[in-house]
């Protein structure tokens, strides 16, 4: 359906509508994906507006299935998603398996590890590989990006857990401190492939990389649902920067 949106679309009026909306998918991270969208900020414009655009849309749609508030026009939100995915040249098994792990939200699958694995593919994997596209990272990378993704989408369900429970998800079990070992162990190994990214794209995914570690080692200590305050993104984006 997406090449269908883009196919209807001249390439100039593309743009324009892509332009038009970026303000408004932007608003969509800052309000649904707090942590990355502060990391995203530090992104060349260029690609920071092509990283609006695959979240915006995507986001959009998790929101939909969970019954959450809505930001935003889902149309126009796919005229960027659609811009995107064609100029860099997406795989259609991407967004299967993005569809897929959608559909099992809708239905509220309670998952067990091998379930929750599969959901991860389509919801986390499939958006590292896509940010790999944007950010210029060869094949090489994938399976790097592949696990930052799975990283990412682990720690949100330790951090959400009592959240997602009482919405009648379950994702995880309730031993989070394994989870917590899955997610420190992909992020380990995902680490691994910043050095294949362009030195101008790399301080974002570290940033990134360090939030969520925070993040954790709050969860381990038994916090609920740690936010960094400013001063914390501070003394992380200077050790990002010393780095």
């Amino acid at each position: 359906r997406m090449g269908d949106v883009y196919m209807g679309l001249s390439h100039g009026c593309i743009i324009h509508v892509r332009l038009h909306v970026i303000k408004m998918t932007k608003e969509v991270m800052d309000k649904c994906s707090t942590t990355f969208a502060c990391c995203t900020k530090a992104f060349p414009a260029e690609v920071r507006r092509d990283v609006y655009s695959l979240y915006g849309y995507i986001r959009h749609l998790d929101n939909i299935v969970d019954g959450d508030e809505l930001i935003g026009d889902i149309e126009q939100l796919a005229y960027n998603f659609a811009y995107v995915n064609k100029k860099y040249d997406m795989p259609k098994e991407w967004k299967e398996d993005f569809y897929t792990s959608m559909r099992m939200d809708a239905k509220k699958v309670h998952h067990d590890d091998e379930s929750m694995l599969r959901y991860c593919r389509g919801s986390a994997e499939v958006i590292g590989l896509m940010m790999a596209r944007i950010l210029g990272a060869p094949e090489s990378a994938y399976p790097y990006a592949e696990h930052l993704g799975r990283a990412y989408q682990i720690i949100n369900f330790v951090r959400d857990y009592d959240e997602d429970i009482a919405r009648g998800y379950h994702y995880i079990g309730e031993d989070l401190n394994r989870y917590l070992d899955m997610f420190e162990a992909s992020l380990f190994f995902g680490e691994r492939g910043i050095k294949y990214l362009p030195r101008k794209v790399r301080k974002p995914i570290r940033y990134s990389n360090e939030m969520y570690r925070w993040c954790a080692k709050k969860l381990r200590k038994g916090y609920k649902n740690p936010k960094p305050n400013g001063w914390v993104r501070a003394w992380i984006k200077l050790k990002v920067t010393l780095w």
